[in-house]
C-alpha cells in the first residue's frame, strides 16, 4: 500500500460523524419502523382472529420460518449486488405482500403471505448494515443501538396507535393494508440512500468509492488530505467455515450463545404475543396497554447503553434478564389478586429489561468471534434464535382464549416463560468471556486479557482485513 493511501474503514474515520450519519439514520430509522410494525401486528391480529381461528397462533410460527429463509437469501443478494438495491427489494417484499394479506379470502393464504412478509422482515438487516458501514468505529455501538432500537420501539409504539384506532372501527383487513403504508412510503426513499463504500471496494468499483467517502467528508464539513487515496482490497474467496464455531476453543460458548439468543426471542416476543389478551383479562384498554408496553422499551434500551461500558457486556444480560425473570414470576404468582398498578409494571419492566438484554447480547456475540468468522457466528446465533421465535406463539396461546380470558388462564404461559427466564440469567452468568473493551480478534475468539490501551487506534493492516472480511 502507497505512503498515501488509506482503507475504507480509515477513511470513514477522517470523514467523521456528523450530518450525513444523522439524515442517513432519519432514512434507516423509517425504514426500521415500518420492519417493526409487521412484527407487532401478529400479536393484534392473532388476539383478533383466536376467537373464530383456535390455530391463529400459527401465523406467528410461520412469520419466524420466513424470517429464517430471509435472513439468509437478503444476506446473500445484498453481497451481490449491494446493500442499496437490497434495501428497496426487502422494502418492496414487505410492503406487496403486507398489502396482499389484507385481500387473503382464506385462512390457508393468509398464512402463506404472513410467510412472505417474514421473509422481508429477514432481510431488513441489510439496511443495519449500510447504516453500520458509515459509523465511525468510536460511535458504532451506542448510536446503532440508540438508532436501530429506538426506532422498533417508535415502529411498536405506531403499531398500538394505529391498532387501537384502526381494528375495533374497520376490522383486521384494513388494519393489515395500512401496516404496510409505511414500507411503500420507505420505497421512497431509495434515490436518497447511498450505498456503502465496503461494498463499493469489494465489487472492485474504487472510484464510486472513493466519490462516496468524499460526499461524507463534504456534508460533514470534514477535510481529506489533498494526497487522499483510497487504498483497494486484494480479491479474496475465502468464506466463514460453521464448523470451526465448534472448535475446542469456543464450542461451550457457541452452545451458550445460541440458548441465550433462542430464550431472549422466545422471551421477548411472548410477552409481544400475551400482552391484548392479558391486558384484556384485566378489563384494561388493549391497544393503549400494548403501547405503554412499547413506550417501557425505552428505559431498557438506555439501561443497556449506560450499563454495557460500565460493568460488562456478561453482568448486563445477566441483571437485566434477573430482573425479567423477576417480573415474569411475580406476574405467574400472584396475578389475579395483583393490583392493576403492580401487574402492569411487572409487565413493562420484563418486556424493558427483556429488549435491553437482547442489545447486550448482540453486541458480545460480534465481538466474541474472530473476524474469519464472524458473520457466521452472528447468523448462526440467530438462526437459532428462530427456533424460539417459532415455539413462542404456541406457548402464548396456552393463556389466549379470546373473551373468555381470565388472569389464572395465563398462568401456564407465564410459569413456561419464568423458568426460561431463569434459566438465561443462570446462562449469562456461567459466559466465560468479557468482551467490554477486548479487541476484536481476527484469527481467534477475544480473550479477556487483550484490551485496548488507551487513546490507541488501528492499524492499516487491521482496517485492510476488517475490509477483506466485509467483502465476503
Amino acid at each position: 500500500m502507497e505512503a498515501n493511501e488509506v482503507t475504507v474503514g480509515a477513511a470513514i474515520e477522517l470523514a467523521g460523524l456528523g450530518r450525513f450519519q444523522y439524515m442517513l439514520a432519519m432514512k434507516c430509522i423509517f425504514i426500521w419502523m415500518a420492519d417493526a410494525m409487521e412484527m407487532m401486528l401478529l400479536s393484534f391480529l392473532i388476539w383478533e382472529l383466536q376467537p373464530r381461528q383456535h390455530n391463529a397462533s400459527l401465523l406467528g410460527s410461520v412469520t419466524f420460518v420466513g424470517i429464517f429463509v430471509g435472513s439468509i437469501a437478503y444476506g446473500m443478494v445484498s453481497d451481490r449486488v449491494g446493500r442499496r438495491v437490497c434495501t428497496l427489494l426487502v422494502l418492496l417484499n414487505l410492503a406487496a405482500f403486507g398489502c396482499a394479506s389484507a385481500l387473503a379470502p382464506s385462512f390457508a393464504l393468509l398464512v402463506l403471505l404472513r410467510s412472505l412478509v417474514g421473509v422481508g422482515v429477514g432481510g431488513v438487516p441489510v439496511s443495519f448494515a449500510l447504516f453500520c458501514e458509515f459509523m465511525p468505529a468510536q460511535h458504532r455501538g451506542k448510536m446503532l443501538v440508540l438508532v436501530e432500537r429506538g426506532a422498533w420501539a417508535l415502529g411498536a409504539i405506531a403499531e398500538s396507535l394505529l391498532a387501537w384506532l384502526v381494528l375495533p372501527r374497520l376490522g383486521w383487513r384494513a388494519f393489515l393494508a395500512l401496516s404496510a403504508v409505511p414500507s411503500f412510503l420507505a420505497c421512497c426513499l431509495y434515490p436518497w440512500l447511498p450505498d456503502s463504500p465496503h461494498f463499493l471496494i469489494c465489487a472492485g468499483r474504487l472510484d464510486e468509492a472513493a466519490i462516496q467517502i468524499a460526499e461524507v467528508a463534504r456534508v460533514n464539513g470534514n477535510l481529506l488530505p489533498p494526497d487522499f487515496k483510497l487504498a483497494g482490497v486484494a480479491p479474496n474467496d475465502a468464506r466463514g467455515n460453521i464448523m470451526r464455531l465448534f472448535s475446542r476453543s469456543m464450542w461451550a460458548e457457541t452452545l451458550l450463545i445460541w440458548l441465550l439468543w433462542l430464550t431472549n426471542v422466545a422471551l421477548y416476543y411472548g410477552i409481544v404475543l400475551i400482552s391484548p389478551g392479558f391486558l384484556e383479562s384485566r378489563h384494561e384498554n388493549i391497544f393503549l396497554g400494548t403501547m405503554v408496553s412499547a413506550v417501557a422499551e425505552l428505559p431498557g434500551l438506555v439501561a443497556c447503553m449506560v450499563m454495557i461500558d460500565r460493568i460488562g457486556r456478561r453482568a448486563t444480560c445477566a441483571l437485566l434478564m434477573a430482573f425479567a425473570c423477576g417480573s415474569l414470576g411475580l406476574l405467574c404468582a400472584n396475578l389475579q389478586a395483583m393490583p392493576r398498578p403492580v401487574a402492569s409494571a411487572a409487565q413493562l419492566v420484563a418486556r424493558a429489561s427483556l429488549a435491553g438484554t437482547f442489545n447486550a447480547l448482540y453486541v458480545s456475540t460480534a465481538e466474541f468471534y474472530p473476524t474469519s468468522i464472524r458473520s457466521t457466528g452472528v447468523g448462526a446465533a440467530s438462526a437459532a434464535s428462530r427456533i424460539g421465535g417459532f415455539v413462542t406463539p404456541w406457548i402464548a396461546s396456552l393463556g389466549t382464549s379470546g373473551i373468555d380470558a381470565d388472569a389464572r388462564s395465563f398462568r401456564l404461559p407465564l410459569a413456561i416463560y419464568t423458568a426460561m427466564a431463569l434459566v438465561s440469567t443462570v446462562l449469562a452468568m456461567l459466559l466465560p468471556f468479557e468482551t467490554n473493551g477486548v479487541i476484536m480478534s481476527d484469527e481467534r475468539p477475544a480473550l479477556k486479557h487483550e484490551r485496548i490501551p488507551n487513546g490507541a487506534r488501528r492499524s492499516d493492516s487491521q482496517d485492510r482485513t476488517a475490509d477483506a472480511v466485509l467483502c465476503h
